[in-house]
């Protein structure tokens, strides 16, 4: 794209203030339209009647795996506004029985570095454990293309289909799987849940430290992508 095209991005959510600021460093002419007041998308708080504070509308927390979305908050330095675990620690809290078990990282290699903490939860079977190995398994084997042909397909029916138990999508797939990506598996995409998992099981290490943010996501995430749009000389339009 030549350096002086002009281009009008419609949508301020995450997606579309990347793509605004990463053209307007290649120099493009760029204008976002935001229908909402603020930017950021689901990446917000609601402000209801009665309450202090507001109540994030997305996902509550996320993980060192959003690669992406952290580069992003550097870019709008405002990586200050998530703090990440020093190790990957999962609580699991089991209500009718009032226990909690933690799933953390072990000094194995991944995909093993889970393994330890997950035979010893009590929050599953030993059918469910035995189950999940071969979900595992699916995942390792999976090449590339197969995963994005998998974009239509639900999650669930990628799990139902590799043998998992409903206990086990109920207490560890699908917590997972709503906490990352803020809906559940029967409406998350399978090539999308794949890339996530496959990266926390067979990545880093580190994948799945849990990061939680310190501030109201309104007072922080929108104001930052406002200021730094307006430094790289995108015009912004909200309503």
């Amino acid at each position: 794209m030549a350096a002086d095209s002009r281009v009008v991005v419609v949508g301020g959510g995450l997606a579309g203030c990347a793509c605004a600021l990463g053209l307007a460093g290649r120099g493009v002419e760029v204008t976002l339209l935001e229908a909402g007041s603020t930017l950021g998308g689901r990446v917000q708080s609601v402000n209801l009647k009665g309450m202090e504070r507001g109540i994030d509308n997305s996902q509550h927390a996320a993980f060192r795996v959003y690669g992406r979305f952290l580069q992003l908050l550097a870019t709008c330095d405002a990586r200050e506004i998530i703090k990440l675990q020093k190790r990957t620690t999962l609580p699991y809290l089991e209500v009718e029985k009032g226990r909690i078990s933690i799933v953390k990282s072990g000094r194995l290699p991944p995909p093993n570095h889970l393994a330890v903490s997950l035979m010893k939860a009590k929050f599953l079977s030993l059918g469910d454990k035995l189950a999940m190995q071969k979900a595992v398994k699916a995942l390792q084997r999976m090449s590339e293309e197969k995963r994005r042909s998998l974009d239509d397909t639900p999650f669930i029916e990628w799990l139902q289909e590799n043998g998992q138990t409903e206990r086990a999508i109920q207490r560890f797939w699908d917590p997972l799987v709503k906490a990352a990506l803020n809906i559940d598996s029967e409406q998350a995409s399978t090539s999308v849940a794949c890339f996530l998992f496959r990266r926390g099981l067979f990545g880093d290490p580190d994948a799945f430290d849990v990061g939680s943010f310190t501030s109201d996501l309104s007072d922080s995430i929108s104001p930052a992508l406002r200021r730094t749009l307006a430094r790289t000389g995108v015009e912004v339009r909200t309503s």
